[in-house]
């Protein structure tokens, strides 16, 4: 380990509504300079404080814009709340809504994907995963479909979550046999293995993606263990949110009582996930003796070899 000495330096981040914005990288003392974008009139701190003078920087700090009204996201119904939660409380109220929610078992979903997964223009068939077929609804022991976990239940946190309808959809035998527990991958064209993943197909990509966040957030998931962040977030661009999907959110929560947001606002992909940043998954503790974390002293960097 080699340790260097300079100024401390912060984390500035900026956030619209439409996600993170910018971050900058601001020395104790310096003062922050706010960014002028069309829309926003103003910024405020994490706790609501309208900036009116000029911040210097003494920490990490958070800001958020406030901006001309036609550019706000308006929560409605079951998401009102949302309206009197700053931003950055935002993920967190989501995730206790969601969590709260009315239990159905595996065994239900044989009954109530038939509503869910209806074909929008046959209201006998059911719409399947993977290949978008059409097909009678009626549940025949799982010869004609069955249930696929998008998330796969080898990889769920526990049994409960084996049974959230939203992750579940009416599949194809073969197709659901084929993916079996493969993390999903990227690619093009029909749904199909690539290398040691499984991609789920141009027409359903962007569904995958938004039930994923949706896993994410209420079993409190990693990623990683069924795929990679930036292909979902790919996903979710390329394959906006359809009626189908709109429909399916709308059968589900008739039933457990909860929704998938990123379906209801698909706008909330970029504000949670924002694509410059990065999440840790691990970390390296170390504990700085007392007489170098005096505060505006100097900032100390670990560099690491063969870790």
């Amino acid at each position: 380990i080699k340790i260097f000495y300079d100024r401390e330096t912060y984390d500035i981040s900026f956030y619209t509504s439409l996600g993170l914005y910018q971050i900058i990288n601001v020395k104790y003392g310096e003062t922050i300079e706010f960014p002028l974008i069309n829309n926003v009139i103003g910024w405020k701190d994490v706790a609501g404080n309208e900036m009116t003078t000029s911040r210097t920087a003494s920490q990490d700090e958070r800001y958020y814009a406030i901006e001309e009204e036609d550019t706000r996201i308006v929560f409605e119904g079951y998401y009102a709340l949302l309206n009197d939660v700053n931003i950055d409380l935002w993920y967190d109220t989501l995730q206790e809504m969601i969590q709260s929610y009315t239990y159905v078992t595996y065994g239900d979903a044989r009954d109530i994907l038939q509503d869910s997964d209806e074909d929008p223009n046959n209201q006998d068939n059911v719409l399947l995963i993977y290949n978008r077929a059409s097909v009678l609804s009626t549940w025949d022991a799982g010869v004609t479909w069955n249930r696929e976990h998008v998330w796969p239940r080898s990889k769920l946190p526990n049994s409960i979550s084996e049974a959230d309808l939203h992750l579940l959809r009416a599949s194809n035998p073969s197709l659901n046999s084929s993916r079996g527990n493969l993390s999903f991958v990227d690619g093009e064209g029909e749904a199909r293995i690539i290398g040691s993943g499984w991609y789920p197909g141009d027409e359903d990509k962007g569904d995958i993606a938004r039930i994923v966040f949706y896993v994410m957030m209420m079993w409190e998931t990693n990623i990683n263990l069924i795929g990679n962040l930036d292909t979902f977030l790919k996903w979710h661009e390329e394959d906006p949110v359809d009626d189908f999907e709109r429909q399916r959110n709308q059968v589900i929560y008739a039933y457990q009582r909860n929704r998938n947001p990123f379906i209801d606002y698909p706008e909330l992909v970029s504000i949670f996930y924002p694509q410059n940043e990065t999440v840790p998954q691990s970390y390296i503790i170390f504990e700085i003796p007392l007489s170098y974390r005096q505060k505006n002293a100097h900032s100390v960097h670990f560099f690491i070899n063969n870790v």
